[in-house]
């Protein structure tokens, strides 16, 4: 198991880790004990709302967050420790919805308050408004620089680095078995105002491309686009 750079990054922090996207330093964080962290994964995953409804108001998958008896129920074998290395930076069995993901990342954004979503905004005079859970962390504070720091120096500097809008988020390249190389499935989630005291309202977004590769490449530009039009900044300024 190796990085996506083809150079050794060095030592580097939790923030980095995640501005860079750096597999191995999520292989290290997880390796000395890979079949007792597993369960723990999937319990945080759940606790920011994956492997359950989020809330709209129309069907929706819950997703997978895998521990080891789900593997030894569904597939009859036995939880690998290499399977922790993948589920840690999030491949493997893991399942979960762009709309989970834009839940998690909410979540993370309102230092662990987690909403509910919803489509419908009023119902006759009634206005429908989001409950908030709260997750237990102490965390949100060093997350949230890491993902402003993505933006500022990062995997997604080269497209939001010098957004009028300060912004944080995540690129995500998720490995597609049995296909080649670049038909990967790309993400990217992002939010702001990510720095206080901006005028601007909150917003989150995120962008899932079916086998569209790099999710610097084609998610990453697609947030910056609706993060324009929904802010009202002109594209040749969120160049």
């Amino acid at each position: 198991r190796r990085n996506w750079a083809t150079r050794d990054m060095g030592p580097m922090t939790v923030k980095e880790a995640i501005a860079w996207s750096c597999n191995t330093w999520y292989y290290q964080a997880v390796a000395q004990d890979p079949l007792g962290v597993v369960d723990r994964l999937a319990a945080r995953a759940r606790l920011l709302g994956l492997g359950e409804a989020t809330g709209l108001e129309i069907a929706e998958r819950t997703g997978l967050p895998p521990t080891r008896a789900w593997k030894r129920e569904a597939l009859k074998e036995p939880w690998y420790p290499g399977e922790t290395l993948s589920l840690a930076i999030g491949q493997g069995p893991l399942l979960a919805t762009p709309v989970q993901v834009a839940r998690m990342l909410a979540s993370i954004a309102n230092a662990g308050q987690k909403p509910t979503l919803h489509l419908v905004k009023r119902i006759g005079q009634r206005e429908v408004r989001p409950q908030l859970t709260p997750v237990p962390g102490r965390f949100w504070t060093v997350l949230q620089e890491g993902l402003r720091k993505t933006v500022k120096e990062g995997t997604a500097r080269h497209v939001l680095g010098d957004f009028p809008v300060p912004t944080g988020g995540k690129t995500g390249t998720a490995e597609t078995p049995g296909k080649r190389a670049g038909l990967e499935h790309a993400w990217y989630m992002g939010y702001g105002p990510a720095e206080p005291g901006s005028p601007y309202p909150p917003l989150v977004v995120v962008a899932f491309f079916e086998n569209g590769g790099e999710g610097s490449r084609v998610a990453l530009p697609a947030v910056r686009k609706v993060m324009a039009a929904y802010w009202q900044v002109e594209e040749a300024q969120a160049r």
